[in-house]
């Protein structure tokens, strides 16, 4: 009789085990997603500035907490931001940043105008992926409040941008209209005294090749490496 309960205990036991594998398996492969807004919680805020290129360059300087290897690439859409992937074996991460014009009502009915983060990911890392959206995201809060001031709001509403789109696009030169450009972290790289030549050159023609740079970029840089021969 005991070695009959005995057995009973490992077949349910095994039946245990293989619903948690599948329901495992089912996670993995399916994936998972995250979503990280100032609006999600009760005391909502937004960050009061007009100077949207500062905005914007704050949102692709906090994408370099995921970064990595993995390039930056703009995101088409009603909602401008930014975005990358990353890959381990057949695993992948997709994380975005998406920055919202909006107009906010504080407490006192004063109406405020700035801009929020969305920080969104999707994947089958569904441990590394979740914890790289969390690091990009805090950077995101630190960054937008250098430049703006974090102000409570009740209400929010979509607001409206102030630039064209091509004045913060990753691969396009700026518009005319608007100027400037996004500062990519991969040029000041380009200055190290303690890469050759060789290796300096190898680079720039690596973030050519993936569009990380625009062409006049690309010969100006050049051109000073080939200054300090």
């Amino acid at each position: 009789m005991i070695a009959a309960l005995d057995s009973n205990c490992i077949e349910t036991l095994g039946e245990i085990m293989k619903g948690l594998f599948i329901a495992l398996l089912v996670i993995l492969i399916s994936g998972c997603s995250t979503h990280k807004s100032p609006l999600q919680s009760n005391d909502k805020f937004i960050f009061v500035t007009s100077d949207e290129e500062a905005v914007f360059q704050a949102a692709y300087d906090a994408m370099l907490e995921g970064r990595k290897e993995s390039p930056i690439a703009d995101i088409n859409g009603p909602i401008r931001g930014y975005s990358l992937t990353r890959k381990w074996g057949l695993d992948y991460w997709t994380s975005m940043i998406r920055v919202f014009p909006a107009e906010g009502i504080t407490n006192s009915g004063d109406v405020v105008r700035g801009y929020y983060p969305e920080v969104s990911g999707e994947g089958t890392l569904i441990i590394r992926g979740p914890s790289m959206d969390e690091r990009i995201y805090e950077a995101a809060l630190e960054k937008f409040e250098a430049v703006g001031t974090r102000v409570g709001v009740v209400k929010v509403e979509r607001g409206d941008y102030l630039l064209e789109r091509d004045a913060f696009r990753l691969h396009e030169k700026a518009s005319l209209r608007d100027g400037g450009t996004i500062k990519i972290e991969g040029l000041d790289s380009l200055n190290s005294e303690t890469s050759s030549i060789e290796d300096r050159l190898q680079e720039l023609e690596d973030l050519r090749s993936k569009n990380l740079i625009t062409e006049d970029e690309y010969k100006n840089a050049r051109s000073q490496i080939l200054e300090d021969i």
